[in-house]
């Protein structure tokens, strides 16, 4: 079967195409680095904050490899604190330290994310492939905005105090002018009585200048003899200083001789302090029980008065009866105190008539017996 010619250019133009659709695959798409040895670095991020997987990662600024896997980090021996682990492949020629930091940022204002790692230093071990990366949390320009919004919020809460003050100044300096005010009043109405003060009081201050001028002597006097006093106090300080040494001498020697008193005692005044305890435990026990008795004693009182009620007030009935009847007899007796001696059976003596007496004659009447004055 024979080809055309177009045909072979056809089918040349074609392979070519594809071989050059491959080439371009590979070059947009990074798939050489398929064909390439890769070493895995685990880095843990407080907060990854929208980075994609596929994101670059560099070294010191040189691309050296990519974000193959984002995951939650396992939190159970973290006190329960959030983390991102981010899995990245990188070019198993670069050797990351221990003491290795790594941060996400942005390229310029619009760009995407990557991974910065910045080398660490050399007497730090390198990191074994067990081991992961801590990540540091880097500035996002997302918190500029939440800076900004604080910002705003401090500010209009400045703004409302600064308004608060100067509305309370404003209101300060209006009582400050009405005081200044009521004082140019006073002192305008007040202004004779304000000299007359003035001028007593430079009078008094002449006055006193004179007294103190006249007086001189006997002020300097006095206070010759203050300083003089002075110093036959401090004559007698020092003269009696040797007494004064043996007196603090003994006072020391007193106070060491209680401590060592107390000291040696300590065990019978720490029984006479317990015994004392004791003794005021058993004494509050018999107050208690003495009260607990005194309790028990009063409500037994209360029943039987309860349960005596008309006995009581039937026993109190009579008592005020028989306190009428002794006050009647009492009465009684005192007006006609013959019944003590007559026998009760007697009858009482009738009462002779009364005559009237004859004109100029004089009343006579009887007088009674037990009445008569003794001679």
């Amino acid at each position: 079967m024979e080809y055309k010619s177009s045909e072979v250019k056809a089918g040349l133009f074609i392979f070519i195409s594809i071989l050059a659709l491959i080439a371009m695959i590979f070059a947009l798409g990074n798939l050489q680095d398929m064909f390439h040895e890769k070493k895995t670095l685990r880095i843990r991020f407080p907060f990854t904050g929208g980075l994609a997987l596929g994101a670059p990662v560099r070294y010191s600024g040189l691309d050296v490899g990519k974000v193959v896997d984002i995951d939650l980090f396992n939190t159970a021996d973290e006190k329960g604190e959030d983390r991102v682990m981010v899995v990245a492949e990188i070019d198993p020629k670069i050797i990351i330290k221990k003491n290795s930091t790594a941060s996400i940022k942005t390229s310029g204002l619009m760009g995407g994310m990557y991974i910065d790692i910045r080398s660490g230093t050399r007497s730090s071990p390198p990191l074994s492939d067990k081991e992961y990366l801590n990540g540091v949390e880097s500035f996002e320009f997302t918190k500029i905005g939440d800076m900004m919004g604080d910002v705003v919020l401090q500010v209009a809460r400045f703004i409302e105090i600064t308004d608060a003050l100067a509305s309370d100044s404003r209101k300060t300096l209006e009582a400050v002018q009405k005081s200044v005010d009521s004082v140019n009043q006073v002192v305008r109405e007040n202004r004779p009585a304000i000299r007359s003060s003035l001028q007593n009081i430079s009078r008094a201050s002449d006055d006193l200048s004179r007294l103190l001028t006249n007086n001189e002597k006997d002020i300097q006097h006095i206070i010759t003899e203050m300083a003089s006093a002075s110093t036959g106090a401090k004559q007698i300080l020092s003269d009696n200083g040797k007494n004064l040494e043996a007196i603090i001498k003994q006072t020391l020697e007193l106070t060491r001789e209680m401590q060592v008193f107390l000291a040696d005692n300590r065990p019978g005044v720490t029984r006479l302090i317990r015994t004392m305890e004791t003794d005021t435990h058993e004494i509050s026990m018999n107050i208690s029980s003495a009260t607990a008795s005194l309790e028990e004693t009063l409500q037994q009182s209360n029943h039987v008065v309860v349960e005596n009620r008309r006995n009581l007030k039937e026993l109190l009935n009579n008592l005020r009866a028989t306190s009428v009847n002794m006050k009647e007899l009492t009465d009684e007796l005192q007006r006609n105190p013959w019944k003590l001696v007559r026998k009760g059976d007697e009858a009482p003596p009738k009462a002779a008539p009364y005559v009237p007496p004859v004109t100029g004659q004089k009343e006579l009447r009887m007088r009674r017996l037990d009445k008569t004055p003794a001679n």
